[in-house]
């Protein structure tokens, strides 16, 4: 789970798995061979975690190995995972949005190439340009959508986040793809699993998802009152 929660000091072991969730998602947009990539927590008894023990942090590893997977759960969660067609799992032993939540209390993201940015008058955040896409800029056009924009723009940290702009092109990895779960989850109390963001990679594509999800739980007649909450929310 290093490139999900990319851990304090592991940034070149995190963007190995970072590497290996991009590869498995590269695999099976381009291959009929089934590829998965498992971001696992510790396992306790057996491997890195149980090995390795730094004198500085003996007391933390103690507490993670009480909670961490067991030898027969990994085992059980492999094969589970063998079984569908996902092609990325995170198996861990405790509320992976509230871990999220814990680690990365604060909200939005600088910019990678250092460019200068602006700062938004409502959020506080500096917001870069809208970098060069393979596509051209296509505004919401719905509540859903404007709010999914507002989310993309906050995490991404970036203005103008169009429709039919792609996750990836933008710069997402796991890492963000569970802040995002996070903030749709808080915004639309819905519940997606983190692999909608894979496979849905646009905030048009992901707006039907939620439109859906929301129909599901709610029911047709009550979901333009929920959309105008939303519009107010905005």
């Amino acid at each position: 789970i290093a490139s999900v929660f990319g851990f304090a000091g592991q940034f070149d072991y995190g963007a190995a798995n970072d590497f290996l969730d991009a590869f498995a998602n590269y695999q099976n947009s381009r291959s009929n061979t089934h590829t998965v990539a498992i971001n696992w927590d510790s396992w306790a008894d057996v491997g890195m975690s149980v090995s390795t023990d730094p004198a500085d942090m003996t007391d933390e590893r103690k507490r993670d190995l009480e909670v961490a997977i067991k030898p027969a759960e990994g085992v059980d969660a492999l094969c589970r995972t063998l079984n569908t067609n996902l092609g990325q799992v995170v198996v861990v032993t405790r509320d992976l949005h509230k871990q999220f939540e814990f680690l990365f209390p604060t909200e939005g993201q600088g910019s990678e190439n250092g460019e200068a940015g602006t700062e938004d008058s409502q959020s506080g955040q500096t917001k870069y340009s809208r970098p060069v896409m393979s596509n051209e800029y296509v505004a919401p056009s719905d509540d859903v959508q404007q709010s999914l924009a507002d989310i993309w723009q906050d995490i991404f940290g970036i203005d103008n986040v169009g429709i039919h702009d792609d996750f990836y092109e933008l710069g997402g990895h796991s890492l963000l793809a569970a802040r995002l779960t996070a903030r749709v989850r808080e915004r639309f109390n819905i519940d997606l699993a983190l692999q909608t963001f894979f496979e849905k990679q646009t905030i048009s594509e992901l707006s039907d998802i939620i439109l859906e999800k929301l129909v599901e739980q709610e029911g047709s007649e009550t979901i333009s009152g929920i959309l105008s909450e939303i519009e107010q929310q905005s």
